[in-house]
């Protein structure tokens, strides 16, 4: 079974708003990961990067876990 099936069917209704969203948080992974690959998308690349950013540090407030401005690591900074 795959991760996030599994996630989902373990998951307890009274805990829901204390769960990542790892649909969320895959999707925009693979969308910087096609964008990375464009020579031509430095600008939306960052942008989108900052924005994800944002999002994870949610979840990982969410989760209990302090933010870092330094977890993503890119050869661009």
């Amino acid at each position: 079974m795959r991760f996030g099936a599994k996630l989902k069917e373990e998951a307890k209704p009274e805990w829901s708003s204390q769960y990542i969203d790892y649909d969320l948080l895959k999707r925009k992974i693979g969308e910087l990961r096609a964008l990375s690959e464009d020579p031509k998308a430095g600008e939306v690349f960052k942008t989108k990067r900052h924005v994800f950013q944002g999002v994870l540090d949610e979840h990982l407030e969410k989760v209990g876990i302090t933010p870092s401005n330094q977890l993503i690591v890119t050869h661009d900074e």
